[in-house]
């Protein structure tokens, strides 16, 4: 299972979070010149912002040392940034070091130095990190595995529209993991996600729509689900359609494209949710 990257990537407008007295207009000063290129005059102002104890200049400042924004790119100042952020209780600086911890950028690979960043910032409601840890818990990778515990944040990030969350959580209800088994919120869930354009929640619910469980089988559903998956890159979508293509008419197969392609308009395509 894959987490969620880093979050806020550098490039355009600021974090959002606490603003120091007179720091509304320096922000407004570094997200501009950031826009435009100006990194010198940005991280001049961060620095003088990071140097009164902002956060959110402190987590800017990793973010361009994390993607080299007109620094030299270092895993290590950024992961030095985000911790003296992170330790004053800001949920992006919490987030991101807990993403070099997953992934042993800029500090020793330790996942349960993960788990705990996760597990602050996921305290204070981020949905991303509720993610994580929800997957933690079902992996039992720097924690003890605990499914209730990861039905607990996936749920958590679920009902913030957290799709990848809905997704897993999903799964879970359909392999009755947590919890009894439970198809009818297991397609409750992948509808949500699927809506979302979340790829793997399509597929999943396509198949639900085939086989008919806790839903009415309707092939036409199913195609169009499936399709809808395939699309975007979900390989075992396409040999799901061709078993269902001898299953529906050519009429019906018609239809679900055509709907496939009008809901495709409508709804973002993401193959890993958001």
């Amino acid at each position: 299972m894959r987490l969620l990257p880093a979050m806020a990537a550098c490039g355009c407008t600021l974090a959002a979070g606490p603003v120091f007295a007179d720091a509304q207009d320096d922000q407004y000063v570094v997200s501009s010149a950031i826009d435009q290129g100006q990194i010198d005059l940005a991280i001049r102002l961060l620095k003088d912002n990071a140097d009164r104890g902002d956060p959110d200049a402190l987590t800017t400042i990793g973010l361009l040392y994390e993607y080299g924004r007109g620094v030299p790119q270092s895993y290590e100042d950024a992961a030095d940034w985000y911790h003296k952020a992170a330790k004053q209780g800001y949920v992006i600086a919490q987030y991101n070091l807990g993403v070099l911890y997953h992934s042993g950028r800029g500090v020793p690979r330790d996942y349960g130095a993960a788990a705990e960043w996760f597990g602050r910032a996921a305290r204070q409601g981020d949905s991303a990190a509720q993610f994580n840890l929800g997957v933690m818990y079902e992996s039992g990778r720097g924690v003890p595995q605990d499914y209730e515990e990861a039905v607990k944040w996936y749920g958590k990030a679920a009902e913030q529209g957290q799709s990848r969350a809905q997704g897993n959580l999903a799964a879970m209800y359909r392999d009755g993991r947590g919890f009894a088994q439970d198809y009818e919120k297991a397609v409750a869930l992948y509808t949500q996600a699927a809506e979302q354009g979340n790829s793997k929640a399509q597929y999943s619910l396509g198949l639900l729509y085939a086989e008919g469980k806790g839903v009415a089988q309707n092939l036409v559903q199913a195609y169009l689900w499936l399709e809808l998956a395939a699309t975007q890159g979900e390989n075992d979508a396409h040999a799901a359609i061709d078993e269902l293509s001898a299953k529906v008419s050519r009429a019906e197969s018609r239809a679900a494209k055509t709907e496939a392609r009008a809901l495709r308009t409508s709804m973002p395509l993401k193959n890993s949710g958001n």
